[in-house]
């Protein structure tokens, strides 16, 4: 019937020759739905098609997306609607502009990356399919923070500290709340105020989560 034939994505013009002539030819035109190019084949000449055979798959590329696996302490930079911009080996020099189109909700459990979709648009088809490329996002601003380097936060199984120099050689440690990472700086929302001298964990060799919290009493009493 007509509708199958149309559910197939048999031409409507094929279609109504065949119900205007009433006769089968030996070969139909089957048009693709949209413009691009063959991205795999799965038939050759002579092979026997089903309604369940995947002909070949096309792959429109005026349009096209990049997927950028962002680090887990950078996560919370990226949202939707962001700026982009790709650059890729092959094509040295050239940059093309984008959009942040998507943020998957959930990191990968074994690289603890999260999954970011970029939008570019390929109207020269210079990018294509499987292709490796540098990808920078242009973040939001959160205005004027206090951070540190990120080797002055000593980490803790339910508490994060720094330790903060009081000076005549003395130091105290203090609770923080840290916020985002970026290069070898690390944000704190909560614990320091700007000025506060920290000094760089590498300084104590603490070994153990023990050592930790009895050098902690030592220096705060």
């Amino acid at each position: 019937s007509a509708a199958r034939l149309a559910a197939l994505g048999v031409d409507a013009n094929e279609i109504e020759r065949l119900r205007s002539e009433k006769a089968i030819r030996h070969r139909t035109p089957v048009y693709a739905e949209s413009n691009g190019i063959i991205a795999h084949l799965g038939v050759r000449e002579g092979i026997f098609v089903t309604p369940a055979t995947e002909v070949m798959s096309v792959a429109e590329l005026d349009r096209v997306w990049v997927m950028a696996e962002v680090f887990e302490r950078q996560a919370a930079w990226v949202e939707a609607g962001q700026s982009a911009i790709v650059e890729f080996d092959y094509l040295p020099g050239q940059q093309w502009n984008g959009v942040v189109d998507y943020v998957y909700p959930e990191l990968d459990p074994k690289t603890r990356t999260l999954t970011v979709r970029l939008r570019f648009e390929n109207t020269s088809a210079a990018l294509r399919p499987n292709m490796f490329s540098r990808v920078t996002i242009f973040a939001s601003g959160f205005g004027e923070v206090v951070h540190v380097p990120r080797e002055a936060v000593i980490r803790g199984g339910s508490v994060d500290r720094v330790v903060v120099a009081l000076g005549e050689g003395r130091f105290r440690s203090r609770p923080v709340t840290i916020g985002i990472e970026s290069g070898d700086r690390i944000a704190i929302r909560r614990g320091l105020s700007a000025g506060d001298l920290v000094v760089v964990s590498g300084q104590f060799l603490i070994d153990s989560e023990s050592n930790i919290a009895s050098a902690f009493d030592r220096m705060d009493n």
